[in-house]
């Protein structure tokens, strides 16, 4: 927690002289660039603030790498030259020394622990509490006030506001519903609720042209996820409330939402519309409106707000593109990151890099198994079955929890731990029977021998500062983690004669082998084993693979994926997507093993088919057999169309071209398990 504290007090120190002089720099900015690049230049710093790592961080990971190359030219090195090259430009990092006294321990009389309390160990606690208290008071007097709204308003029922709410999303390309109340107790017209929202306006009467902008306007937030904008700026905010210039962050980035989104609101309008939009502002001014809530967007600013809004939406000329202000303050902030950096005493670093060694020395003479407490009579297919089970978790834990720096394994210990003689299935027999099984296949399940082992593993950290223990995680001393809850992995293995089969894998950590509770989870979990799995068929580089298959219930339509090979992805960062076309998309994958291979899921609503591959038709594809297929470079952008009542949906993917022949055809056998289910 501290090495956290730490790295997030640097960044609120920096991100707040970012905020300063973006501030000051506010009324050139607000005449020479749109609206909308402030507003990204403030995702990007509530992104930083919340990412505890800098560029000097991430550079480590690639330093192994490189230890190879740089040893094998050491020696060219330093017989050609002591001097470092002329041309080489080497920037050296800043170090904020912590005084000694804050990483001082503070004598506590108390049984020996790897855990020692400092000054900086306090603070950095009072900063999680403080953290946790400012989100939780924020978010809880959200979640009270939008049930008052909820449960004060009517819902919206007039036939010509629906119409026009109607005709708005299909303006906007707007796909998902919204539902409408009035009520007496909204501040403002808004758009409130981060998974089903809900557009609440105030019990006023409003004329047709106001309706429509007030309409547009919430729109405009809900498409662009303007209340995920403002909780990113709360939970920066929460993160670094002991830091009044994020504090001033914050109410400035809601300011440029709120401009950025009169922007689009008027985006090709003439003078005469941007008047009567900002006659629309001007007539909300002068009503009297309740409280408000940070995490909702908001029609009414206050006035100071809504001067800016005027002078916004009234001036000539459009804003110029701000594209080249991100950037620097991208190369900006990735700069001072790297250069600036907060350090206990050298002592400190000196005490990290000894462990370090040690580590590495253990690391490289001891193998994982010898270091094991284990039974001397372990068959050994369970070394294997517990071998392969602990590789399985430590891959996995090292790729997403790269925060822990694990660089080994070991199985701590290994036992045998229970037998039963004669186990009977009640459950499992009942399930061949309603499948209507042979006999033979029924009696399968009765008077097995089962063998079961119990196992510990550990990870080794390479910076056990850094490890976060939750979830039952326990760490020794030189750095060793338990990642679950201590001896709570079982392998299950039936007998017969002499011969060993694993049947199953099971983690359990509030029960023991042979009681009631351990003995049902075995009965459930062999039920699973015995369910038939789907599978998916189809030809991959030449050859026919068949893989496990898992089945994807979307709003309206069903697929199957390959178990394990995708994961859902966030298509709003999607840079070679438009927005039209994000505002389709149902569901999004990548591919594990390459970042570059993604599908998805979008709807043509109200299109035909005709209609349809017309579109992308217009947008550079070509009917090619069974799909659309247009190519980008070295990039390879596929379209597989699917009619159905009143719609057409659209299996799109992007792939490398040298993949046409494994994931391109992997997608195409997805998309041919498409099924539209209403």
């Amino acid at each position: 927690m501290t090495a956290i504290f730490l790295k997030m007090l640097t960044s609120s120190v920096i991100i707040g002289l970012i905020t300063v002089l973006l501030i000051a720099l506010t009324p050139l900015l607000n005449k020479r660039c749109a609206a909308k690049w402030k507003y990204w230049i403030w995702f990007f710093l509530a992104v930083r603030l919340l990412l505890p790592v800098n560029l000097a961080d991430l550079c480590t990971v690639f330093q192994p790498l490189s230890q190879g190359r740089t040893q094998q030219t050491a020696q060219t090195q330093q017989n050609s030259t002591q001097a470092p090259p002329s041309g080489t430009l080497r920037l050296e990092r800043v170090t904020v020394e912590i005084p000694p006294q804050m990483t001082t321990p503070i004598t506590v009389h108390t049984k020996k622990s790897g855990f020692q309390i400092t000054p900086l160990t306090i603070m950095g606690m009072l900063w999680a509490a403080g953290a946790l208290c400012f989100f939780g008071i924020h978010f809880i007097s959200y979640v009270r006030y939008k049930r008052h709204l909820l449960k004060t308003g009517t819902r919206m029922e007039d036939s010509s506001f629906a119409r026009q709410l109607q005709e708005l999303r299909q303006e906007l390309a707007i796909s998902r519903s919204v539902s409408a109340i009035e009520s007496p107790e909204a501040a403002s017209p808004m758009m409130i609720g981060f998974f089903g929202p809900v557009l609440v306006l105030p019990k006023e009467q409003y004329s047709a042209e106001e309706r429509y902008f007030i309409l547009k306007h919430e729109l405009v937030h809900l498409k662009r996820g303007d209340v995920y904008f403002k909780l990113l700026l709360v939970a920066a905010n929460a993160v670094h409330w002991f830091n009044p210039l994020i504090w001033l962050m914050q109410k400035e980035a809601a300011v440029d939402m709120e401009l950025s989104c009169d922007e689009r609101v008027t985006k090709d309008a003439d003078y005469a519309q941007r008047k009567a939009y900002a006659e629309t502002l001007w007539s909300t001014l002068h009503r009297q409106y309740a409280k408000q809530t940070v995490l909702s967007t908001q029609f009414y600013g206050g006035k100071k707000v809504m001067k800016k809004r005027f002078q916004n939406i009234l001036r000539k000329t459009a804003g110029k593109s701000g594209a080249a202000m991100l950037f620097l303050v991208i190369l900006f902030t990735i700069s001072m990151g790297t250069l600036i950096g907060c350090s206990a005493a050298d002592k400190t670093a000196a005490e990290t890099q000894n462990r370090t060694d040690t580590q590495e020395e253990l690391v490289t003479d001891t193998p994982p198994l010898e270091t094991a407490s284990m039974d001397t009579d372990i068959p050994d297919i369970v070394l294997d079955e517990a071998q392969a089970w602990t590789i399985e978790e430590y891959e996995y834990c090292k790729r997403f929890s790269p925060g822990s720096h694990y660089i080994d394994w070991r199985i701590e210990s290994l036992e045998h731990c229970y037998t039963y003689e004669d186990f009977q299935s009640s459950v499992l027999q009942q399930y061949w029977e309603d499948i209507g099984p042979l006999k033979e296949e029924c009696e399968d399940f009765h008077d097995m021998v089962l063998q079961i082992y119990r196992m510990n593993i550990e990870f080794l950290s390479e910076q056990p500062e850094s490890v976060f223990l939750a979830g039952g995680m326990t760490m020794t001393e030189d750095g060793w983690v338990v990642p679950d809850y201590p001896n709570s992995r079982y392998l299950v293995f039936q007998q017969d004669g002499e011969e060993l089969t694993l049947l199953t894998r099971m983690f359990e950590n509030d029960c023991e082998a042979g009681d009631d509770t351990f003995t049902k989870d075995l009965e459930h979990n062999l039920m699973l084993n015995e369910l038939p799995v789907p599978t998916m068929t189809f030809s991959q580089e030449g050859e026919t693979n068949t893989v496990p298959a898992e089945l994807m219930d979307g709003d309206g339509y069903t697929y199957y994926v390959p178990a394990g090979e995708w994961y859902p992805s966030d298509f709003e960062n999607w840079e070679d997507v438009d927005e039209n076309w994000k505002a389709r998309i149902y569901d999004a994958w990548t591919a594990w093993n390459n970042e570059d291979v993604r599908f998805w899921i979008a709807r043509m609503e109200g299109e035909s088919y005709d209609e349809a591959q017309k579109e992308l038709l217009d947008e550079g594809y070509a009917v090619i057999n069974d799909r659309m297929l247009r190519q980008d470079g070295d990039t390879i952008y596929s379209v597989e169309l699917k009619e159905a009542q009143n719609d057409t949906w659209g299996i799109f993917a992007r792939y490398p071209v040298d993949a046409q022949e494994g994931y391109g055809m992997q997608i195409h056998a997805i998309a041919d398990t498409f099924t539209v289910s209403k």
